[in-house]
């Protein structure tokens, strides 16, 4: 099978041979000569040579098989399995992308249906970091969890803009619906990165709490390193969270005000009108002999009232302050 690029980490001599685009005996592999194999599919066909040189039984694929679209690990003394999500900002919108990590003491694999950065960016730091710390597939392992972490970074300062941003149109009078189904979707975005970030505690707390050949007491401290970064995480996550609330909160506020306004307006008119329209009422009633019909000026004195009626009505709502 061919990956998507590869190097092999020679231990003797810290060279490092590009495998892109070419075929891997995983036989040839040892921990003197290990290898990290990037394979741009999660198809089972692709993976499960893998997982079979790694040493998972037919029972254990099958299941790993049923289950793989669900965040989780496995752990044991001379293998680490585990499926995450990345995630980023495009266009306005969250997008996540699972990632396969595969670590025996001989090779780590890495299956993604699409490219992540993660991936790219520790393939432009692996070489450099093995000639300086690397001894087993575990430093690219840490590399890799060290870009994960990273990545989330720009993702939530992302979100908080996006907060920002919505905050400041219906603050300068935009509070159209479509505001509104933005920040249901801002709280929808931090709720999946959250939902997220929960499995990776569980890994590097079952890393941090249990002892594997694969990692050394020395590496523990990086371990514990990213279980801190996960909490970090999850508590800026409540951040945003919490500021998503009072924007919707803030955003409720803003129409009840303004429908309270449009309910203020039109009880005030109301008001006006009612005394007019009692007025009206009494003169158009069908009585056979109404006296003021008969007075030549009775159509402009009924005109002069209601005016005059009416300022009054504004004088003693405006005297009462209500307008």
């Amino acid at each position: 099978m061919k990956p998507g690029f590869g190097y092999i980490f020679n231990i003797q001599d810290k060279s490092v041979q590009s495998l892109d685009h070419l075929p891997v005996n995983a036989q040839e592999l040892t921990d003197e000569r290990f290898a990290w194999l990037d394979i741009p599919s999660l198809s089972a066909a692709d993976l499960e040579p893998w997982l079979v040189q790694a040493g998972l039984g037919d029972l254990e694929i099958a299941d790993w098989r049923r289950h793989r679209e669900t965040l989780g690990y496995v752990h044991r003394q001379k293998l680490l399995l585990q499926w995450v999500n990345c995630c980023w900002m495009e266009k306005g919108q969250l997008i996540m992308a699972p990632l396969c990590i595969l670590m025996t003491p001989s090779f780590i694999v890495t299956a993604h249906d699409r490219e992540l950065v993660p991936v790219q960016q520790t393939r432009a730091l692996c070489e450099e970091s093995f000639r300086s710390v690397g001894k087993t597939p575990g430093f690219v392992f840490f590399l890799l969890w060290d870009q994960i972490m990273d990545s989330y970074l720009p993702l939530f300062a992302a979100l908080d803009d996006r907060l920002d941003e919505l905050e400041e149109t219906y603050l300068f009078g935009h509070s159209e619906h479509s505001v509104f189904e933005q920040i249901i979707n801002c709280k929808r975005m931090i709720r999946q990165v959250k939902q997220n970030i929960t499995p990776m505690q569980r890994i590097f707390r079952h890393l941090v709490n249990i002892k594997l050949d694969l990692i050394s007491e020395e590496s523990k401290k990086y371990l514990q390193g990213f279980y801190d970064d996960t909490d970090r995480l999850n508590n800026m996550l409540d951040v945003l969270q919490e500021r998503s609330h009072t924007t919707m909160d803030g955003y409720n506020s803003l129409v009840s005000q303004q429908t309270n306004n449009s309910v203020r307006v039109l009880t005030i008119i109301t008001t006006i009108m009612m005394p007019l329209s009692l007025i009206a009422a009494i003169y158009g009633t069908n009585f056979k002999y109404v006296p003021e019909f008969e007075w030549r000026y009775a159509y402009f004195a009924f005109w002069m009232v209601l005016l005059l009626l009416a300022a009054l009505m504004v004088y003693l709502l405006r005297r009462k302050k209500w307008i």
